[in-house]
């Protein structure tokens, strides 16, 4: 009988290789340790979209909802569905309408030069801050598969790939950082009028943890920031202004001029239901 020989161990892969380490090395040894680790990395290198910008936008993309099955599935037959509505009509998304809306926008930062007054290029992520619904609230979505939560700016990040994974650790000491951080940096910011409904709503949603004390996260004037820009508030309340006008105008029986979303929108959002159209455009219509 012929033995195999056993299968060599792939090389290692560098861009992964701190990720791993800080989560199970590093933090097994020592999680007190890694726990200001990550307060200082998630500080110095995280940024956020301006307070201002919350106070004037508050979503980002707030026709789309988070779907990691909308890519399909090649080894079980299933097709790439990206950018098509769902039976709510709202653009079934995987962070690809979201991740690259910050390339516009420099950072301020009065602590770390190599961000002050430059754009974020590759290698950063669109991180979600909250992923699950409050214990309570068992039979609510998932944040980053709610519309109300998925682009709501307190639910992102953007961080550096290396370290954004371990933000996914459900109930981890980073990712409890971060929603304490979110509720510093925004939950009293005075939010215009016609989204402050939105905005309560979206925030019963992402609960606060209870052991992280206010005084141990940083003042706001060492968090870094996307800067605030008129223009880009005004660019996305437009592109939210057109889609809400072209279900507005399906439902007149009208074809819609121009393109609304993308192709497989496009072609498929005349099929979903009048109802659920008729909701989602209004929703959209607050953002005006």
């Amino acid at each position: 009988m012929t033995t195999r020989a056993p299968r060599p161990s792939p090389p290692v892969d560098g861009t992964k290789v701190l990720y791993h380490f800080l989560q199970k090395d590093f933090q097994l040894a020592n999680e007190h340790a890694f726990s200001l680790l990550f307060a200082g990395v998630a500080c110095g290198l995280g940024v956020w979209f301006s307070p201002t910008t919350y106070a004037e936008l508050t979503h980002l993309a707030p026709h789309a909802r988070g779907d990691p099955e909308s890519r399909g599935s090649t080894s079980k037959g299933i097709p790439d569905q990206w950018g098509s509505p769902d039976s709510e009509g709202y653009m079934r998304d995987d962070n690809s309408e979201i991740k690259g809306l910050h390339r516009s926008l420099k950072v301020a930062t009065s602590r770390i030069g190599t961000y002050r007054g430059r754009s974020l290029g590759k290698g950063f992520v669109a991180s979600h801050v909250w992923r699950t619904p409050p214990l309570q609230r068992s039979d609510m979505l998932l944040a980053a598969r709610d519309p109300l939560t998925y682009s709501f700016l307190p639910n992102l990040i953007w961080l550096p790939s290396s370290v954004a994974g371990l933000t996914d650790r459900e109930g981890s000491f980073a990712q409890r950082y971060l929603q304490a951080l979110s509720s510093k940096i925004y939950r009293n910011v005075q939010v215009s009028e016609p989204l402050r409904s939105l905005a309560t709503e979206a925030w019963e949603r992402l609960p606060s943890p209870s052991d992280i004390p206010d005084e141990s996260l940083p003042d706001l004037e060492q968090i870094n920031f996307f800067e605030h820009s008129g223009a880009f508030v005004a660019r996305r309340r437009k592109k939210i202004e057109s889609i809400g006008r072209a279900l507005r105008e399906l439902e007149e029986g009208r074809i819609p001029s121009g393109k609304i979303l993308h192709q497989r929108y496009d072609e498929a959002i005349a099929a979903v239901d009048v109802g659920a159209r008729r909701r989602l455009a209004q929703r959209l219509e607050t953002f005006l």
